[in-house]
This record gives C-alpha cells, structure tokens and sequence, in this order.
C-alpha cells in the first residue's frame, strides 16, 4: 500500500496547484486544498540511530507535500513525501583511486496535525522512512524506520518556516538527539499578502555561482569545463528598519565521469553558508549588500588520504565537511530583486595544500530575490 502512495500523491499534488486560490466569499469552499513545496535542512548523522559521534553534514531532502485546511477551524492536515540521494564518500583504494557511487536513498512519508495560533502554529504526527545504505547491507539491518515528530512553525507570507524534532522508535529507540533537529522552509502555496509585513522583508533565493576548477585533481584522460556552474538556493529575512538580515544559502556542483571504469563521479562540491547580511540603498533606490558568516563544504575532490591517517583524531575534523571557513559577500542589484555576487570562503580548517585564498573558493554569480519583498 505504502509503494501506492507516491503515485496518488502526484495526482493530489497537481490537483492542489490548480486549485489553491483565493474562492469569492459567497463560494467559500468547506476545505481548502494548498500545495508543500521545499526543502528539510536536516543532519544526514544518526539516520537509523547506529551512529553517535556528533553531528554530521547537513542535507537538504526535497519536500513536496499537501495541507489540508477548514476556513472555520484553526485546524489542519499534511502529507509531506521527503527524498534524496548521496554519494559516496572519497575512500583511498589502491586498485580503484577513489571510486564513487550512490552512498544512501531514502524516503520519508510525513503525516502531521496542525494547530494555529495568531502568530505561529504546532504540530505532531508520524513519520515512514526508508533507507538504503551500507549499514543496513553490511549488518542486514531493516530498511524501514519509523517514530512521531513535534513541530512549530511561523507563515512569512507565503513562506513557513518549521523548526521539528524526529523522534524515532523502530528499529533502535532515540528521541531528544541533536542530529534529528530538522529545519524546513517551504512555499505554502498562498497568494501573495497586499499587506507586507511590518518589519521583515522574507526573501527565496535562486541563482548560480561561478567557478574556476582549474586546482580540482583528475585522473588520466579525464577533462574538466575550466568554469564550474553550480546552482545555489536560500533563503533571507531581512529586518526593513536596521537593514540586517539572516542568509541560509546552499549550492551545489557535480561533474559526472560517463564510462570511467575508475570512478563515476569526477568531482563534487557543496557549500552552505549561515551568516548575517547588511544591505544598504544606495540614492539610485538599488541596493549594495554585504554578507559574512560560516561556511561549510563539502569537496569530495579533496581526497581522505590528504589526512594524517596515522592518527583518526587529525582526520575527523574532515569527516563531514573538507573545509571550513568565514564565508565574505558583496552584491550590487543591477536590475530590482537581481544582484551580481562575489563570494569566497577564506578557510580555516582544510585538508593540506589549501588555505585561506585557494581559488577554488572564489565566485562570481547572479542571485535572484522572489516571492517576497
């Protein structure tokens, strides 16, 4: 029944999109249909509960959901579908370098009641994950999980932001563990308010980041794009009156390696950055805007046997993220809610060879501000 929900799913899905408007008063429909639409920034550590060494990287499975709503109740219902993907980490091997492949697939069925409030909503429910992984092939683990979640959340608009906590059951019991913290930021499929809000402006982010790849390591007669063009997404909350602003931004860059009978992925990196911005206008009403904050990166080019082996307490600063650092931004708006962006990570905890002006971790991109202010 389970493998039959998915495929429901996209027709109820579809069906929401097409009829999540605003009806005139007089035909006020007894529910209201709205589309889940985002990402769940969640640790990819403790996914069957077999690991405790503290947090691990941070992943951002695609969400797609329905909600439920009656206009006279202060009550809902959502179905959430999570998936992603991972590759597998760079393992020093003699004979195959550094063979890559699929390292996890999972899929998560969400189910949740909520509850709103004036200014923010609760919810709890339940959750069905399935997982693939080396784990569960090498100790013939069961690939099913499942346990209840607690959830608050705040509506920016047409953007919720929900701050959750997966509490799991089966197969190993492990409730208030840091790396089941999830953060989800989604459009919730409203129109857009006539009324902005008072004092935040809440912004989505797309854009794509350029980059020289010209230090990235290859294999004999493998080849590389000198430029890399990695896709970027985020999210902005800015406070109007002091111009401050709290940026989550993520981007990535894959080059696969077709026919290779050493290894299936050329190179892959992955930069999240949490930090701060100011934006000031200029006279000409366009902004100048100036970020800094963490950034974390995943560089599955920076191979582990870059580490001190000898010593596992020297290599696991590397376990997660192969670099690490203060992540510096400047934008100028060239068109509205269109910005030129330079960025680079000055890195302070990385494998040998890379310090804090490596040009791997110098951009040039282009970001675009929708579905806010």
């Amino acid at each position: 029944m389970i493998k039959k929900i998915p495929l429901l799913f996209v027709f109820a899905f579809g069906a929401c999109i097409l009829f999540a408007q605003d009806q005139p008063e007089s035909k006020a429909p007894k529910l209201i249909l709205r589309p889940i639409i985002g990402f769940t920034n969640q640790s990819n550590n403790n996914g069957e509960g077999f690991f405790g060494d503290g947090m691990g990287e941070i992943t951002s499975p695609l969400t797609l959901g329905i909600a439920v709503r009656s206009p006279k109740l202060p009550l809902s219902v959502s179905y959430q579908f999570s998936f992603l993907h991972t590759l597998m980490r760079p393992i020093p091997d003699s004979i195959t370098f550094v063979r890559r492949s699929i390292s996890s697939n999972w899929v998560q069925h969400t189910f949740l009641l909520n509850y709103q409030f004036k200014h923010f909503y609760i919810g709890a429910g339940g959750y069905l994950r399935f997982e693939d992984n080396a784990i569960r092939h090498i100790w013939y683990r069961t690939a099913r999980s499942k346990g209840f979640i607690l959830m608050i959340g705040k509506s920016f608009n047409i953007i919720d932001i929900e701050l959750g906590l997966r509490c799991q059951i089966q197969p190993l019991f492990n409730v208030l563990d840091r790396d089941y913290i999830t953060l989800g930021i989604f459009y919730n499929g409203q129109k857009a308010s006539s009324k902005p809000l008072r004092k935040l402006a809440v912004n989505a982010l797309i854009g794509a980041r350029f980059f020289s790849t010209q230090n990235i390591e290859l294999l004999p007669r493998e080849v590389l794009y000198k430029v890399g063009v990695a896709p970027m997404v985020g999210l902005e909350i800015r406070h109007k009156k002091s111009g401050l602003s709290l940026n989550l931004e993520r981007d990535w860059w894959l080059s696969l390696n077709g026919g290779s009978p050493a290894r299936d992925v050329k190179g892959y990196i992955n930069t999240s950055f949490v930090g701060l911005g100011y934006h000031y206008r200029l006279p000409n009403e366009r902004f100048l805007r100036v970020k800094v904050g963490g950034s974390f990166i995943l560089d599955y080019n920076r191979i582990l046997n870059e580490a001190p082996v000898s010593d596992p307490n020297l290599v696991r600063p590397y376990i997660y993220y192969q670099a690490k650092g203060i992540g510096a931004a400047i934008s100028y708006e060239i068109l509205p809610k269109t910005d030129i962006e330079i960025r680079h990570t000055f890195t302070t905890i990385g494998l040998k060879n890379e310090g804090p002006f490596d040009i791997r971790r110098l951009s040039a991109g282009v970001v675009f501000r929708i579905l806010g202010e």
